[in-house]
């Protein structure tokens, strides 16, 4: 095996579910175009399948809610936890 194999191998990112570490995301958080979306005002909702980055998102918003305050003049007001059950219900068919 070589060594670029045993480092990949060995390489741990981090838990699959950004609920579950929202202190250490910050360490490892990629700023893609989603978020610069984000921070520019372009987007009022965020839409994606589980797993696609949402909670990440919203995490880091969440941790660099003070500094966006003072440096960008935005208030967040984060009004749910992203850990638990859905806001929205899956619908059930009757029938």
């Amino acid at each position: 095996m070589s060594r670029l194999e045993e480092l990949l191998k060995g390489l741990v990112i981090g838990n699959s579910n950004a609920e579950d570490e929202s202190t250490e995301l910050s360490k490892y958080f990629l700023e893609t175009s989603q978020w610069r979306t984000i921070l520019e005002d372009r987007a009022d909702f965020i839409l994606g399948p589980k797993g696609s980055g949402k909670s990440a998102l919203f995490t880091q918003l969440v941790e660099k809610g003070p500094t966006l305050e003072s440096e960008k003049r935005i208030l967040l007001i984060p009004v749910e936890k992203p850990i638990g059950n859905p806001t929205l219900p899956k619908s059930s068919k009757a029938g």
